[in-house]
């Protein structure tokens, strides 16, 4: 089967299916905001799938072309997902979701971030996925510090988006029971399983949406 050997282009298509039905139940008024925000994680998520390429998985791709269409679709649907998801539960949890930092502020957290990301990487060659979650976890310190009232609409946000690729994870191992050892450099991961797959998927997504919905909160002044 086709879906069987392109797992990726897959879950990419489901997870764009996701962020359609998330941006219809968004209000008109933040239409801008979640394409833009998904447009941001697209070209990061871009530049940082280069890195786990070398030392995470390597999933197949349709055209193997530098571009792919497995990776655009995933990283612009992952942070309009994230963002709209975060957007409800400060709606419902928060009474004033205002959380103010200055510009400066902004651009120095943003700059750390990818410093974090991409610096501990290719400078002092630390594995990607660690590099991943210390720049995913600077947002997070960061919210810790001046306001943790915000914690909890964050963290339902990162249980919310991991559960669901927990259950994407689960159907392609249904759709191919192979599709963990034909994928990820295992001998370069923990080699802790959670139902089969591996345990660093899992903490990647919780970080990345918690650290994504953290981030949200500190550039976005109303949530």
């Amino acid at each position: 089967m086709f879906y069987a050997t392109h797992i990726y282009l897959l879950a990419a298509l489901l997870f764009f299916a996701l962020w359609l039905l998330l941006f219809l139940f968004t209000p008109r008024s933040r239409w801008k905001e979640m394409v833009t925000i998904s447009l941001l994680t697209m070209i990061l998520g871009y530049f940082a799938q280069q890195m786990h390429l070398t030392d995470w998985w390597q999933p197949n791709f349709v055209f193997n072309i530098p571009i792919t269409i497995e990776d655009t679709l995933f990283g612009f649907s992952i942070g309009g997902i994230v963002y709209a998801i975060y957007r409800i539960l400060c709606r419902c949890l928060l009474t004033k979701p205002r959380f103010l930092f200055s510009l400066h502020t902004k651009i120095f957290l943003f700059c750390m971030s990818t410093i974090a990301l991409f610096g501990l990487f290719y400078v002092l060659h630390v594995h990607s996925f660690w590099s991943s979650i210390i720049a995913l976890s600077i947002p997070l310190i960061t919210v810790g510090i001046y306001n943790r009232n915000f914690f909890l609409p964050i963290f339902l946000t990162g249980l919310i988006v991991t559960t669901i690729a927990f259950i994407g994870y689960l159907f392609a191992l249904y759709l191919n029971p192979q599709f963990v050892t034909e994928t990820y450099l295992l001998t370069q991961l923990s080699g802790i399983f959670v139902l089969g797959i591996p345990v660093e998927e899992l903490i990647w997504f919780f970080f990345a949406s918690t650290g994504g919905a953290a981030a949200f909160s500190i550039v976005i002044p109303k949530n």
